[in-house]
């Protein structure tokens, strides 16, 4: 009986689907739950590259001794909360991206960066944010309002 649960919610890595968009022509974004699969980690980290994303906003990432595992590559960068011994929610960006950490917004389950975009030839801040909802937590929790508000 607990391998059949452990199979339902283990990712069929055929079936790994990766919703992305365009912000602009230059940067992708897209996000993932990655249900702490060591091959869909694998999987994602090469779509990154093959898919020229410029960010990917991750849940649930695989961790092993507190460090999310799986997602780095010499182009990449992964933000998470490196105080927490279970980030639940990380970001991948290019290594060359100029971004800020929002500091007061990097926790287990948030992590939030800003970083400048060009839209329609005019320079705009914008912030993205990876987030886990915990399904026995008040939906949106705390520091997302926080983060609402913030921005």
């Amino acid at each position: 009986m607990r391998l059949a649960a452990a199979q339902e919610i283990t990712p069929n890595i055929e079936e790994l689907t990766l919703k992305a968009f365009r912000i602009t022509p230059r940067l992708g974004i897209a996000q993932i739950n990655l249900h702490h699969a060591v091959a869909a980690s694998a999987v994602i980290t090469r779509k990154f590259t093959s898919e020229d994303l410029g960010i990917v906003l991750v849940q649930e990432p695989w961790v092993y001794k507190g460090q999310v595992k799986g997602l780095t590559e010499k182009s990449i960068k992964v933000i998470w909360d490196l105080s927490c011994d279970n980030p639940r929610t990380c970001v991948m960006l290019k290594k060359e991206t100029n971004y800020f950490c929002i500091s007061e917004f990097l926790t287990r389950d948030l992590v939030a960066i800003q970083l400048t975009v060009n839209l329609n030839g005019q320079a705009r801040e914008v912030v993205f944010a990876s987030a886990y909802f915990a399904g026995d937590a008040a939906i949106p929790p705390e520091e997302v309002r926080g983060l609402v508000e913030y921005s």
